[in-house]
């Protein structure tokens, strides 16, 4: 009877943990912007393109020019999640694959140790109109926030 008990609430952890593990479609659709310390504005747009991915960009205005910083693809392979950057001009240009190792509520860590930077990236829904996101070397010594408003 223990037995049976154990399994069935390591059953409800493990569902609970997955349930968590969803690409957070309604949170994260839509443009996110904040406005940097020289005055700039740069933006993150996500839109969903099927039930196992999403589809991102994100650019930077500096008065009349815009500039494409990354393209990012955020997948459940499996039941593996991934954060799949494409940052311009870094890596040769190729996608660098970040593996989603927690999913805290609505703080979704993904990481790559092999990575020289970031090998942490981080994105706390704050609440649904606030997304914090920080890139950092897999300790707080080197860390880069984002703080950025969804525009409604």
């Amino acid at each position: 009877m223990r037995y049976i008990v154990t399994m069935a609430a390591m059953l409800l952890v493990f569902t609970a943990t997955a349930q968590q593990a969803v690409l957070p479609f309604e949170k994260l659709t839509g443009t996110w912007t904040l406005t940097t310390k020289k005055g700039n504005l740069m933006a993150e747009v996500w839109q969903k393109n099927d039930d196992k991915s999403m589809k991102g960009k994100s650019y930077m205005v500096k008065e009349a020019d815009t500039t494409m910083l990354e393209t990012v693809d955020w997948v459940k392979e499996g039941e593996d999640m991934f954060y799949i950057p494409v940052a311009a001009g870094q890596n040769d240009d190729k996608p660098v694959k970040f593996k989603l190792t927690s999913c805290n509520g609505n703080v979704y860590t993904f990481e790559n140790p092999a990575h020289d930077f970031p090998k942490r990236i981080v994105y706390d829904f704050v609440s649904n109109e606030e997304l914090h996101a920080y890139i950092d070397d897999g300790t707080d010594k080197k860390r880069q926030h984002y703080h950025y408003k969804k525009k409604l």
